[in-house]
């Protein structure tokens, strides 16, 4: 499953997961950074959130060395 694939992908990254949950059409995984990843069913993932420790920007970057880069759509503050 994609979702439970990104979360071990986070954690082996250094992300910390706070909250996995599953929400309609997907799964949804907080991190103590301040993101919201959503995953869904039909292979989409949706980053929003607040970045916490550091800037959206910084944030991103980290992130996007381990989310699909096709099908991740971003909406960082």
């Amino acid at each position: 499953m994609l979702a439970q694939h990104i979360r071990d992908t986070l954690r082996q990254h250094g992300f910390r997961i706070t909250a996995f949950k599953t929400i309609d059409y997907g799964h949804q995984i907080r991190l103590l950074e301040g993101a919201v990843i959503n995953v869904y069913d039909r292979s989409k993932v949706l980053v929003q959130g607040k970045a916490i420790f550091e800037t959206p920007e910084q944030l991103r970057i980290r992130l996007e060395h381990v989310l699909p880069a096709r099908i991740t759509v971003w909406n960082l503050k």
